[in-house]
């Protein structure tokens, strides 16, 4: 079945927009993880900055849950089509397949912020996930005050649905989208 492989390499053919391409998460993407996760303005809307140590022990479970079978959880990484630099990550979590739903996440490093790659990004996640694992329920949770996330989120259609508190004590917004054949 092809949703057994969701991060084999061939699933990525067409895994890219118009500036941006997606792979799956590897262990040569350390360096890009970790940048991410120390970084006060990738990290400021999502949870706390992680110490080195602590980004090197996250990237290795993220390694780990992008390899398991079958996929519940795993991560992506994001780079520019035309220079093929890194630009961020991206997680795919609560992956059901059975029920087709999915909760989609996206960090792009500071100098890649502003440009509306985040919202390329996110259609660009949807549109894969739907034709390659016929994922047709999304989710995003997106803390309040995060107003790039929550723009994008409306402009791709997502409806806020209710908010809760996350683990660190901050609201958090909850947004889903349907997506429907054609």
């Amino acid at each position: 079945m092809q949703h057994q492989y969701c991060c084999n390499t061939a699933l990525f053919g067409n895994a890219h927009s118009e500036r941006l391409t997606l792979s799956a998460l590897a262990l040569d993407d350390q360096a890009l993880y970790c940048a991410v996760m120390t970084n006060p303005g990738c990290m400021s809307y999502v949870g706390a900055q992680l110490t080195p140590c602590q980004a090197q022990r996250s990237f290795n479970a993220a390694l780990e849950l992008t390899r398991q079978q079958p996929p519940t959880r795993f991560y992506l990484k994001v780079t520019c089509r035309a220079t093929a630099q890194p630009v961020g990550i991206a997680a795919i979590n609560q992956l059901d397949l059975t029920a087709g739903t999915a909760d989609i996440g996206r960090m792009l490093l500071p100098a890649w912020q502003g440009m509306g790659l985040g919202t390329e990004l996110s259609q660009l996640l949807i549109r894969w996930l739907h034709t390659e694992l016929n994922i047709s329920g999304f989710s995003k949770h997106i803390r309040v005050g995060n107003q790039a996330a929550i723009q994008s989120a409306i402009k791709l259609g997502f409806v806020l649905v209710g908010t809760s508190t996350g683990a660190d004590g901050h609201s958090v917004q909850k947004y889903l989208l349907s997506v429907t054949a054609g």
